[in-house]
């Protein structure tokens, strides 16, 4: 079942995005944001609700050029990535991740192109070995992506 719900959302026209925003002006962004995707015509749904001093937000586009659009021209955007899996442990997260398509990662993921993992925390210390961990294991499990296209 959650095969197929995975397989589903990555076979949709919704594609799931992590806004992560500054930690200036909180009380703007959700005001800046509604009056961004109303004046470009965008039509964005935020799949889990934000908390007020939450940077990270989980929302899904139709295309790609709206989800560059809201971030190039808002002001308290930081980052707009494609959320390719969200989990509470990394165990989670690798199940989440194989039930990709391996052809999704055909675009993104080559021996001839380059990534980075970067890990932040917001509200959560992590130490700089534990940061390293979940590098490595993420390098990894994105690797033998890239080897079984």
């Amino acid at each position: 079942l959650k095969f197929t719900r995975q397989l589903n959302r990555m076979n949709s026209s919704w594609r799931r995005y992590l806004l992560y925003f500054a930690q200036e002006h909180v009380d703007f962004r959700f005001a800046e944001v509604q009056s961004l995707l109303s004046l470009f015509k965008i039509t964005m749904r935020i799949l889990e609700k934000p908390e007020d001093l939450q940077p990270y937000w989980i929302v899904e586009f139709q295309k790609e050029e709206d989800a560059k659009l809201l971030a190039s021209r808002s002001l308290s955007i930081r980052y707009c990535l494609e959320l390719w899996g969200h989990a509470g442990g990394l165990d989670d997260l690798h199940r989440e991740l194989k039930c990709i398509p391996t052809s999704f990662f055909e675009n993104h993921l080559q021996l001839s192109k380059t990534f980075k993992i970067a890990v932040q925390s917001f509200c959560k210390h992590l130490a700089q070995t534990d940061k390293i961990n979940i590098i490595q294991v993420n390098s990894f499990v994105l690797w033998r992506c890239i080897l079984q296209t």
